[in-house]
């Protein structure tokens, strides 16, 4: 940011150019975390209803990889990353917290960590990870290319 040194004060500001362009800048990484809020929502609720149909949708086209001690960089079918996170007849609460974004250029990059809660009334934790992922951006749609899953060692059923 460039700044100049205030005549009246004596202090240094911003130029009105450098204030434009951080607003701009940080409106951005504003749209950009909401999009990706908006999508996290989705996949958590996809996941917690066991909707394989939701998720198959939301993740049409997506390059999803599980990373983890038992699962090496395993790219995952929707099929199979439900059986993981949430198998049949298990009702689980999949959220996401810390969220981190970068902006570059048309691309957003993003990192979560999640946890895999038992929806029982026990809420015992099941799995803890990171999340991390990439979206696109275009003129009036954001386009989610790539998503990561890493699991602590264990967290996730094999």
């Amino acid at each position: 940011m460039t700044v100049t040194i205030d005549k009246d004060c004596g202090h240094l500001c911003p130029t009105e150019t450098a204030l434009r362009q951080d607003l701009e800048v940080h409106t951005k990484l504003a749209t950009a975390r909401h999009h990706i809020e908006n999508l996290l929502a989705a996949f958590s609720h996809a996941i917690a209803g066991n909707h394989q149909d939701l998720l198959t949708a939301l993740l049409r086209n997506v390059r999803v990889t599980l990373v983890g001690s038992e699962h090496c960089h395993e790219l995952a079918p929707v099929v199979r990353l439900l059986q993981l996170v949430a198998p049949s007849g298990t009702r689980v609460w999949f959220l996401t917290s810390n969220l981190g974004v970068a902006y570059e250029d048309r691309d957003v990059t993003f990192t979560a960590v999640y946890q895999i809660l038992d929806a029982g009334s026990r809420h015992n934790r099941l799995g803890i990870g990171s999340i991390r992922g990439s979206l696109r951006s275009g003129a009036e749609t954001w386009t989610w290319s790539s998503l990561e899953i890493t699991t602590e060692r264990g967290a996730l059923r094999t």
